[in-house]
């Protein structure tokens, strides 16, 4: 099993410890770009191929309605 495949197994699992660190590193394995942003402690992200835009704030632990969110963008355009 890929190190991607044990973040999206941790990830669909929707953890309480869920890293900010580990959330940019599956964005980036699925080609999101962070977009600088003006929101204060709001991050941006944009996938172009997708047309996919995911915001979260940089926190940790991320909070769970952020990871379900993810979680859901990555089920309906990628099919984890």
């Amino acid at each position: 099993m890929s190190k991607k495949e044990k973040l999206v197994k941790r990830l669909k699992g929707i953890p309480s410890d869920f890293t900010f660190s580990e959330l940019e590193t599956i964005l980036n394995q699925f080609d999101f770009e962070m977009v600088k942003t003006n929101a204060g402690s709001h991050f941006k992200w944009r996938n172009i191929k997708e047309n996919i835009v995911y915001v979260a704030p940089r926190k940790n632990p991320v909070k769970k309605i952020y990871l379900k969110q993810l979680v859901e963008i990555l089920k309906i355009h990628f099919n984890i």
